[in-house]
């Protein structure tokens, strides 16, 4: 259970993570390229190598987020089984409608990275 809520707990950093990078590490590159105060000729390389690390990150973010769904899935369907128990049918029916919405949410969020 322990290895199960450290997978759950570093899927949420790293969704916060990728969350608060940009399609090309944009923000991020451009104020640190900034405070270094590279010359001219330093910009673009530098910039270069920023944007490649960041899609080294996001690729394995994106890894890391694969080998983990087996486990949340696992995770959910746990949990679910746990408030059968508690819920009653209409509870359940929300329960399950906002799971969904949630999820919905979140792969739309994914798939715009």
């Amino acid at each position: 259970m322990n290895k199960l809520l450290i997978a759950v707990f570093g899927s949420m950093l790293l969704l916060a993570t990728a969350s608060a990078d940009h399609h090309t590490g944009g923000k991020h590159k451009n104020k640190l390229i900034s405070k270094l105060e590279l010359t001219e000729e330093q910009k673009q390389p530098v910039a270069e190598i920023l944007k490649d690390q960041w899609k080294k990150k996001r690729d394995i973010k994106r890894s890391a987020m694969e080998q983990i769904k087996p486990q949340m899935a696992s995770l959910d369907e746990e949990t679910k089984q746990r408030l059968d128990g508690i819920l009653s049918e209409e509870q359940l029916r929300k329960y399950d409608e906002l799971s969904s919405k949630r999820h919905k949410r979140m792969h739309k969020r994914q798939s715009h990275r």
